[in-house]
């Protein structure tokens, strides 16, 4: 049985996954040239225990930040 944790980082890995391949959102050409390959990584991480790696759960964090920050400035 996954924990909460893992639950978690599940979530995480397939919202960074879900944003790279959206064609909505504007990325800079730098990234835009790697994005579908990126999620395709973040997809395949989550069969082994590459998610915990702690690089790519801050990679993980820092795609979704801004699209989970509730603070209205």
């Amino acid at each position: 049985m996954a924990t909460r944790r893992e639950l978690r980082a599940f979530a995480d890995f397939k919202q960074a996954a879900a944003l790279l391949r959206d064609r909505n959102l504007v990325w800079s050409s730098d990234l835009d040239v790697i994005r579908e390959d990126l999620a395709e990584y973040l997809d395949k991480a989550l069969l082994d225990s590459t998610w915990q790696n702690p690089t790519l759960r801050r990679i993980v964090q820092a795609l979704i930040s801004e699209e989970n920050d509730l603070s209205y400035d």
